[in-house]
């Protein structure tokens, strides 16, 4: 089986293919890479791509970083946890802005404050 290519929908499937290769594109959820082995991704981990960002961030010496995190993405969240484990972890300045789907559109959010 091809797909799901969301985190929350291929990690749905755990219970429902025992015996079956259950292929998903672009899955990358810590959870993901939890599953029974008949399950796989094409895609790396959340993790692995927040370490990425990380070390490209480093190039400009930040002090302080800004996430906007979908909550309704397993793998947005996931990314948003890992970049703030290692930005934290480097004495840089992490400020949550967290969201839910089109909820970002209806916050009044002042740009310029931050």
């Amino acid at each position: 089986m091809i797909g799901p290519r969301v985190s929350e929908h291929f990690l749905l499937l755990k219970n429902q293919f025992k015996n079956a290769l259950v292929l998903s594109p672009y899955a990358t959820a810590t959870e993901v890479y939890k599953l029974p082995d008949n399950f796989y991704t094409l895609s790396v981990s959340a993790e692995y791509s927040a370490d990425k960002t990380f070390e490209y961030m480093q190039t400009f010496k930040p002090n302080r970083v800004f996430i906007f995190n979908d909550l309704e993405c397993k793998t947005c969240a996931d990314f948003g946890i890992a970049l703030k484990n290692q930005l934290l972890l480097a004495g840089i300045k992490v400020v949550n802005v967290d969201f839910v789907g089109d909820n970002l559109k209806t916050r009044q959010i002042q740009y310029k404050k931050i």
